[in-house]
């Protein structure tokens, strides 16, 4: 791709556009150059082909434009191989379906059918049967390595697959929420977890980042109120408030703390 379209970009200016609806209100600049539309991996290719028809119907051409993919499944692939649309990625996530024995497959739908699995799901949304995880796992891949126990699936949208556990971020959130000490954490959450967490509640909104410290939002409490009554996990905030070495007193910028064993 570098060097397919490497002159047509070459000593031009680069808008980059973070959404469909300002990309809309742009669109008399790219009737003669390309645009290039960047994903992490295109499964079902539905909301890709949706995308490119709204762009077509704004009056640019679709073989103007050109989608990026890391990953594109073989479904994906097939449908958008049938639009004007030029299409790069670095490698087709093969579909496991064909691959499994009978007996195997059975067992799956076993598992889906007990985790109340929705038909539109069984296999991975449209049976893609995936087997790829990014930053989130796709609903592509089978739903045993994304479904969350704790949410049923008429209750998510098809774009809105957490990457988390509940009870994990329940538990970061409580541990914010009385001010527990970071070795506390540490001990039932590990250091790289914690990380990963603390980044997934930031992009939601769960907490914030302040030059001092990391402060919960109404969001966030909001997510604990609504996750106890979910899980019927009000005993863990119980416990938490109650252990006495979870508090940490605040000490002034001047003070000088001297621990009581070296």
């Amino acid at each position: 791709m570098q060097t397919q379209y490497s002159d047509q970009l070459y000593k031009r200016k680069v808008h980059v556009i973070g959404s469909l609806s300002e990309l809309c209100t742009k669109k008399s600049k790219f009737k003669d150059r390309p645009l290039l539309i960047f994903d992490d991996f295109v499964g079902s290719g539905n909301y890709a082909s949706e995308v490119l028809d709204e762009l077509v119907s704004t009056g640019i051409p679709a073989t103007n434009v050109v989608i990026c993919s890391l990953f594109i499944s073989e479904l994906g692939l097939q449908q958008l191989s049938s639009k004007d649309c030029h299409i790069e990625y670095i490698e087709v996530a093969q579909s496991i379906i064909d691959k499994l024995p009978e007996k195997e497959k059975d067992l799956l739908k076993h598992i889906e059918t007990s985790l109340g699995v929705e038909e539109d799901f069984k296999f991975g949304y449209g049976h893609s049967a995936n087997l790829i995880s990014l930053l989130r796992t796709p609903n592509n891949s089978l739903p045993i390595f994304w479904l969350d126990k704790g949410r049923t699936l008429s209750s998510i949208k098809k774009e809105d697959i957490m990457s988390y556990d509940l009870e994990e971020m329940l538990f970061l959130l409580l541990s914010l929420k009385h001010t527990t000490s970071s070795s506390f954490v540490t001990e039932h959450l590990s250091f790289s977890g914690v990380g990963a967490l603390c980044s997934e509640a930031i992009r939601e909104g769960f907490i914030i980042e302040t030059r001092k410290e990391l402060k919960i939002t109404d969001k966030g409490l909001a997510f604990i109120s609504e996750t106890n009554n979910k899980l019927n996990r009000h005993g863990i905030e119980r416990s938490i408030a109650r252990i006495p070495d979870v508090y940490i007193e605040k000490l002034s910028a001047d003070a000088v703390y001297l621990p009581e064993k070296i």
